[in-house]
């Protein structure tokens, strides 16, 4: 256009399928990849298309169907949000309810803002915020709370405890706050382009949208404030409908915050009375479809997200759920809640006595009680699980009348949320966890506690010190179950370049006793290290080669006995190989104990068991 070259580009686009691409001289996409350009709409006089990748060993084809351009005077009107659906009201609490899930803390969360004016940035983490500033203090300093800004999901956090609560504070703070958005990064070019328009929150802000439009009308708001909202929520969701922007942050196309874009274009659809809405709808429905056929694995009656991270799964369980209400709006799928009900059954699988779970990936992790803990757990799980594709490995069984959860790892279908915990052990026992994965700490990868937690020194896994670990997916795998005594589990990976790494875990369900062999096979000239990463509280005695585990919440003890005399660590020190932290809450940790022996290649055997005579 007037000479000058301008461009949409689809970074993730279907493989093998027709798909539709579609640009507008002002829609959001288009902006949005051309540095947000002031211009005048005119004639195209060259279009062309461009395509770029690798082609396979037969060579490559791109296709096209049909191609056209027309003139029109900007968006599709909508129609106010307030009609809609006849089933309007069931998408709404449907939303509500999903968001209520996502926040255990949002009562708390909200009322501290309202009578202190911090701004809740996560559950329980709130910045404060000067009454000359135009942004909450220190919000730019990290990147998670620059997409929770731009998310809104605070605001939506606001409209649900002004509705529970019938708050009219709550509900005006909540519309201020959206409204000097849009003023300031809709209409306004936000300095903050990534995460102003990050394809996850870009999804999640459209939800807030909707339910802020959805509690206006012309008794409680004026016109122009309604005509702004649609106008947003319409472009909003032309924006994730566009190919051009599917994961468009991402590396790859099939990803978790490819499901929150098409989540959101469902509920638009479902609310907005325009005549694309039909099409957002299917649109969102056979992604969706696409994306749980990708990173959903079904073994058995369980279905499990294949991201890597237990806390992702629980998101992704209440998402799909979510997913499959708004769907039975337009039609009835069967698959999807299908999926639905395997995803929440991992979810009580993978789950110890005490309703916490394993902190595995990028996972906040739940502390140990501090006191003395029920004594008791009747409704304990029971039996091995193994799940081979997936990569996970579920021990439960009883010790002197009390639970015991061994979990082993060997996940590899997906490098998202990956940690390098390849054949990692977690253990629970008598209300503790003994073993445990050390969670997560933020998304800032590269900063020093963040790439230590996620590294394969804060394991308890065998890692050689000096050799570059690899968390691409296909390079680990699992198998095994139930023995004649109780489990037998083998597995093994190739994420230390050169090496294969293999662990058999041996015991019996009636007892806590387990005995393991680690094996490191290839010509390597690094040092061997298995390193047992203890729960906060757990204390570390070392007599010999036996180490023995206590912790204040419980009479139990356990004992480790190595082939090698051990190595403690306590704390931060810097140094990966000599620390011991475990991440809390986001950007929060705390220091703990590391038991660690290290050996030279190839078989190292040792065991772990209860040591308690009588537990009381």
């Amino acid at each position: 256009m007037d000479g000058t070259f301008r461009h949409v580009k689809a970074r993730h686009i279907l493989q093998t399928s027709w798909f539709e691409i579609a640009a507008a001289d002002h829609d959001l996409v288009t902006r949005l990849q051309n540095a947000w350009p002031d211009w005048e709409s005119g004639p195209a006089d060259d279009v062309r298309i461009y395509v770029n990748g690798t082609p396979g060993e037969g060579g490559a084809v791109a296709e096209v169907a049909w191609a056209g351009a027309w003139t029109g005077d900007g968006y599709l009107p909508a129609t106010p949000t307030t009609t809609g659906h006849p089933r309007r009201r069931e998408v709404l609490d449907a939303l509500s309810t999903y968001l209520w899930q996502k926040n255990p803390t949002l009562e708390a969360d909200i009322r501290r803002f309202l009578t202190h004016g911090d701004y809740p940035v996560l559950s329980g983490v709130h910045l404060p915020w000067s009454t000359s500033a135009s942004l909450p203090d220190g919000l730019m300093s990290v990147s998670t709370y620059r997409y929770i800004w731009h998310s809104l999901y605070p605001a939506a956090y606001m409209l649900l405890f002004a509705d529970k609560h019938s708050d009219a504070s709550a509900r005006s703070a909540a519309n201020r706050i959206v409204m000097e958005w849009l003023t300031r990064s809709y209409y306004g070019v936000d300095p903050d382009t990534r995460y102003a328009w990050y394809d996850h929150g870009t999804a999640e802000r459209l939800i807030t949208l909707l339910l802020t439009r959805s509690g206006l009308d012309p008794t409680n708001s004026d016109r122009r404030t309604r005509d702004q909202l649609d106008e947003a929520i319409v472009a909003h969701a032309f924006l994730l409908e566009s190919e051009a922007f599917y994961a468009a942050n991402q590396r790859e196309r099939f990803h978790n915050h490819a499901w929150f874009q098409d989540l959101a274009l469902l509920a638009a659809g479902a609310l907005v009375d325009s005549a694309a809405a039909p099409r957002w709808l299917t649109t969102a429905h056979v992604r969706l479809t696409d994306q749980i056929s990708r990173l959903v694995c079904a073994e058995g009656e369980f279905a499990v997200f294949v991201e890597n991270s237990v806390g992702y799964h629980h998101g992704i369980q209440i998402l799909v759920e979510l997913a499959a209400e708004l769907l039975a709006v337009i039609t009835d799928d069967p698959s999807l809640r299908a999926t639905a009900t395997g995803l929440r059954a991992w979810s009580r699988r993978l789950v110890y006595a005490d309703t916490r779970a394993p902190s595995t990936g990028d996972t906040f992790r739940r502390p140990n009680p501090s006191a003395r803990p029920v004594k008791s757990y009747p409704q304990a799980n029971t039996g091995v699980t193994v799940l081979p594709t997936a990569g996970y490995g579920v021990i439960d069984g009883r010790d002197a009348g009390h639970p015991f959860t061994i979990c082993f790892f060997a996940t590899s279908l997906s490098r998202t949320h990956k940690h390098a915990d390849n054949l990692s052990l977690t253990l629970f026992y008598a209300g503790v966890e003994w073993l445990i994965d050390p969670s997560f700490f933020s998304h800032d990868y590269d900063d020093a506690i963040p790439a230590y937690l996620r590294g394969p020194a804060a394991h308890s896994a065998p890692f050689l010190e000096g050799c570059e670990y690899s968390i691409e997916p296909g390079l680990a795998q699992l198998a095994g179950g139930p023995s004649d005594d109780g489990y037998e589990i083998t597995g093994e990976h190739k994420a230390f370049e050169g090496h294969l790494i293999r662990r058999t875990v041996r015991g019996t369900t009636h007892r806590l006793s387990m005995t393991v062999r680690d094996e490191i096979i290839g010509p390597s000239a690094h040092t061997a290290t298995v390193r047992f990463h203890l729960g906060d509280g757990v204390i570390a005695r070392v007599e010999g080669r036996s180490v023995f585990l206590s912790h204040g919440a419980t009479p139990a003890r356990l004992e480790l006995h190595l082939p090698t005399e051990p190595v403690l660590a306590h704390g931060w020190s810097g140094d990966p190989i000599t620390s011991s932290v475990t991440g809390t809450s986001f950007r929060e940790f705390v220091d703990t104990t590391t038991v660690s022996f290290s050996w030279t290649p190839a078989t190292a055997d040792w065991s772990l068991r209860s040591a308690s005579e009588q537990l009381h």
